[in-house]
């Protein structure tokens, strides 16, 4: 799990992700939170990568919707 600003990606996680070259990304947070720049600049370190994104429209909903995704339905 790598933490950055919303509006960049830092440098300390760019340097990981070109290090590390994994193969699929998942942010975390609507765009408010992690912003199309930094997809953009994800993409541009791995092309061929999946970036993915799971949010919901509170920082509850998306607790939830990733609880949701990691232990599956109730």
């Amino acid at each position: 799990m790598l933490y950055t600003e919303g509006g960049r990606l830092s440098a300390e996680a760019a340097e990981i992700l070109r290090d590390y070259r994994p193969t699929r990304v998942v942010f975390i947070g609507g765009p408010a939170a992690i912003t199309a720049a930094v997809k953009d600049q994800t993409r541009a370190i791995l092309p061929d990568a999946t970036v993915l994104r799971h949010s919901g429209a509170t920082r509850t909903q998306t607790a939830a919707a990733i609880a949701r995704r990691t232990l599956g339905p109730s």
